[in-house]
C-alpha cells in the first residue's frame, strides 16, 4: 500500500506493534537495542533492548538489557513479564557503575543451535583495574532465567573478554554478525578506547575468559590499526566486499589529522587477511601454513614467516620436501579446523611448534639455501 501511515500513539496502545517504558526515571530505556538473531532457536527471530543507565537492585548504573522472544502470532510481553522470565528474560549487569549495554546478536558463536547475543561494560573494573572494560557474550537459551553476568564472567553460560590496563574501555559495536577467516563460525570485533587498537576476536565455544591484550598480539584474533598512531573508534563488518569469501571490516575514528592538520576524517576498509592468503595460495604456490594459521591465531604472525622460509627455501627445493608438503596441505585443513576451535589445543601446539620455528629461523637466517 502508499502512503500508509504508523501512529506510535497506536502502538503504544498495542495496535501494530508493542511499547516498552522504562520503570524508574532516569532509566532512558532504549539507549541499546537491535537484532538479537534466534537466541531461543524457535525459528524465530527474537530482539535486545536496554539501557547502560538502569539500576539493579538498588545498585547504581549496573545497566540492564531485556532480550524478547519473537513469536507468530506475535505474544505481547511486558518488562515485568521479561523479569518473571515470560516471554524472554533480562540481562543484569554485575556491578556499580559498569554500565552494561545489550549490543546486537553475533550469531551462534558456540555452535549450539542457539544465537548468542554480546554485551558491552567498558566502565567496569575488572581484576580492580578501573574502567578497563569489559565484553561479554552470551550464549542463547531457550529458557527465561535472568542473565547475571557476573556469572557469565565467572564462565556460566557464556564468557567474558577482559581489558587489560586502567581506562581501556573495551567495549563491541557489531551491527549484524560477521566471520573473517569464513570457518563457519561468528567473529566480533571489540575496540578500546583512549589510543587503543581494534581487534577480531576469532569466535569459540569454551568459555575461557579473554585477555584483549592477548587479542593485540594476535593470540587467538587479529588487531588492527597503526603500529603508532590514533584509535579507530568506530570498526564494523562490511561484509564481503571484495568477494573472496572473508567478511571484510571497515573502520573510522572520523577525527584523523591530514599531514596538513586539517581535521577531514578518514575510513579504512580492510579486506581479511585471510581472504588474501587464499588469494596468493590460489594463483600458484601455498602461501597458507595451515596448522600453524590455527595456532597463532593470524595468517600475519611472525612465526608463520619463518616456516613459510622453511618451506620454501628448504622443503619446496627437493622432491621429498615437496612430497610431503603436499601432503601436509591434502590432510592438515581437517585439524586446523579442530585446533581454531579449542584454545587448550592452541596452547599445546604453539608449544609444540616453539622449537620448529626457532629451528626454521635458525636454518633459514644462517644457512644458505642454495647449499646442501
Amino acid at each position: 500500500p502508499t502512503n500508509t501511515r504508523v501512529f506510535l500513539d497506536d502502538v503504544a496502545a498495542g495496535v501494530g506493534g508493542i511499547a516498552f517504558t522504562g520503570l524508574a526515571v532516569e532509566d532512558r530505556l532504549g539507549r541499546s537495542m537491535g537484532a538479537a538473531g534466534d537466541v531461543n532457536g524457535d525459528g524465530i527471530e527474537d530482539f535486545l533492548f536496554g539501557s547502560s543507565n538502569i539500576d539493579v537492585g538498588g545498585v547504581s548504573a549496573t545497566g540492564q538489557g531485556f532480550v524478547v522472544f519473537g513469536s507468530n502470532p506475535f505474544t505481547p510481553v511486558t518488562i515485568p513479564d521479561l523479569l518473571s522470565g515470560v516471554g524472554g528474560f533480562a540481562v543484569n549487569g554485575a556491578a556499580r557503575t559498569d554500565r552494561a549495554s545489550v549490543n546486537k546478536g553475533i550469531g551462534d558463536m558456540n555452535e549450539d543451535g542457539f544465537d548468542d547475543f554480546s554485551v558491552s561494560a567498558e566502565f567496569a573494573d575488572p581484576f580492580g583495574l578501573e574502567s578497563a572494560g569489559l565484553v561479554y557474550v552470551v550464549f542463547g537459551k531457550s529458557t527465561g532465567e535472568t542473565v547475571e553476568l557476573a556469572d557469565i564472567e565467572a564462565g556460566s553460560g557464556g564468557f567474558a573478554v577482559y581489558g587489560s590496563s586502567e581506562n581501556m574501555r573495551i567495549r563491541s559495536n557489531v551491527e549484524a554478525p560477521g566471520d573473517i577467516d569464513a570457518d563457519g563460525i561468528p567473529d566480533m570485533i571489540i575496540s578500546g578506547r583512549l589510543g587503543q587498537l581494534t581487534a577480531v576476536m576469532f569466535g569459540k565455544a569454551t568459555t575461557e575468559p579473554v585477555a584483549y591484550s592477548d587479542l593485540l598480539s594476535s593470540d587467538g584474533g587479529i588487531r588492527i590499526g597503526y603500529e603508532i598512531g590514533p584509535s579507530f573508534y568506530v570498526a564494523e563488518w562490511a561484509g564481503d566486499v571484495n568477494g573472496d569469501g572473508f567478511d571484510d571490516l571497515v573502520l573510522t575514528n572520523g577525527q584523523e589529522h591530514l599531514p596538513d592538520m586539517s581535521v577531514r576524517g578518514a575510513l579504512y576498509v580492510v579486506f581479511s587477511p585471510y581472504g588474501e592468503t587464499r588469494l596468493r595460495s590460489s594463483g600458484g604456490g601455498n602461501d597458507g601454513c595451515l596448522i600453524a594459521t590455527a595456532a597463532y591465531g593470524s595468517p600475519m604472525a611472525g612465526e608463520l614467516d619463518a616456516l613459510r622460509a622453511l618451506r620454501d627455501q628448504r622443503l619446496l627445493t627437493n622432491p621429498l620436501g615437496a612430497t610431503f608438503a603436499d601432503a601436509y596441505y591434502h590432510l592438515s585443513p581437517p585439524l586446523a579446523d579442530t585446533l581454531a576451535r579449542n584454545d587448550g589445543l592452541r596452547r599445546i601446539s604453539r608449544f609444540v611448534l616453539s622449537p620448529i620455528v626457532a629451528f626454521s629461523r635458525w636454518l633459514t637466517e644462517s644457512v644458505d639455501p642454495k647449499s646442501n
